[in-house]
């Protein structure tokens, strides 16, 4: 094997002046060998794999090098290390694929290693390949094809597309007759609607004329003269319309009408049995948080009232302490007040802003805690 070096001046070194140069040469091109085969081998691509590498030095290697960089010309047979396949089509979870080249196909490549400095151990090598077309277009192994791929004609192959076949006309067919079962029922539906739009229609007519009775009302709730006011309320709270109801006990408990605040209050409890009371902890007593949570639900069942007098009788308790425990109350409700007493505990309640009736719950030896009733 002969290298040429480029002198400084850009001129081939003479034989007889650069005899110690070649020599030099000659004897690192085996040293540099290895090299040569792993440069080749990392510059082909990843399929590929180097089998032999066969060098020389072309006639005219001291034209073709550049100042300061030695090349020798090279013949490399290369293998293929996997079959590889090109990718014909997607098929549901499958990817149907062509073979194009089986492992072991082999290829021959030339081209140049180029090397700066003498070309010894320490340089490094770049690989300048004549012919990288013929690696080219060669396909992909099935480990990066994505999906499952199937290889065209093989018999794996044709039974799973059978079988996709199959299913796809199964799915055609069960597709086709919801279709059907849709296009019946749009029509009924349509039909149906219709039918509702009339209904819909003469309910809205209804609704409208209901909407102006109903502001027509509320208008008298909040009429300056008591005595209609009163009597539209009275009405209201009295009737079977939940939203007449509503608005009615509203304009009541938070109108400025204290007569029918009080009226509101007893039509609540004349139609009670049984009144739900949350009880609360205070901030100046510590201690009503650690009573509260020994505490059960406190309730108010109701024997009797007397809506004229505004006197009422029946239990009042929650579990948990013995003063607490359930036992008769007698109270009375006079104006938006009302007022409940056992053997050991009273409890006193106004009428607040928010449809509630807010107050105190005290017991013999217990801290007091705040008592709230919702109100309709």
């Amino acid at each position: 094997m002969v290298c040429w070096q480029r002198g400084g001046l850009g001129r081939a070194v003479p034989f007889g002046v650069g005899m110690a140069l070649l020599c030099l040469v000659v004897a690192s091109a085996s040293a540099a060998e290895p090299d040569w085969r792993r440069a080749v081998q990392q510059a082909l691509p990843s399929l590929w794999q180097l089998e032999s590498l066969a060098s020389r030095t072309p006639a005219d290697a001291s034209d073709d090098a550049g100042a300061g960089e030695s090349f020798v010309r090279f013949t490399a047979p290369v293998a293929l290390t996997e079959a590889t396949f090109t990718v014909v089509r997607r098929q549901g979870p499958f990817t149907i694929v062509r073979p194009v080249a089986q492992a072991g196909l082999r290829k021959i490549v030339t081209g140049r290693l180029r090397g700066a400095g003498n070309g010894g151990n320490d340089a490094p090598w770049a690989v300048d390949f004549d012919n990288p077309d013929v690696l080219a277009h060669i396909g992909l192994p099935l480990t990066v094809i994505p999906g499952r791929p199937l290889v065209l004609g093989s018999a794996e192959g044709e039974a799973e597309l059978a079988a996709l076949r199959t299913e796809a006309e199964a799915s055609r067919r069960a597709a086709a007759v919801e279709r059907q079962r849709l296009e019946a029922q749009l029509a009924q539906e349509r039909a149906a609607a219709e039918a509702e739009a009339a209904v819909v229609d003469a309910r809205r007519r209804a609704v409208a004329a209901r909407a102006e009775a109903l502001a027509a009302l509320y208008r008298q709730f909040g009429s300056a003269e008591h005595a209609e006011r009163r009597a539209a309320l009275e009405a209201g709270m009295a009737g079977s319309d939940p939203a007449v109801r509503a608005a009615a006990f509203e304009a009541a408990y938070t109108g400025d009408d204290a007569v029918a605040a009080n009226l509101a209050l007893r039509l609540f409890l004349n139609s009670r049995a049984v009144v739900p009371i949350s009880l609360f902890a205070t901030r100046d007593n510590p201690q009503s948080g650690r009573v509260l949570g020994n505490l059960g639900a406190l309730t108010l069942t109701i024997d009797g009232f007397d809506p004229v007098g505004g006197s009422l009788s029946g239990r009042l308790g929650a579990p948990g302490f013995t003063v607490t425990r359930e036992s008769s109350v007698v109270g009375s409700l006079a104006r938006t007040q009302l007022t409940l007493a056992t053997h050991a505990c009273t409890l006193t309640l106004r009428l607040s802003p928010w449809q509630t009736l807010d107050g105190i719950y005290r017991c013999q030896t217990l801290p007091t805690l705040i008592a709230r009733i919702a109100l309709e």
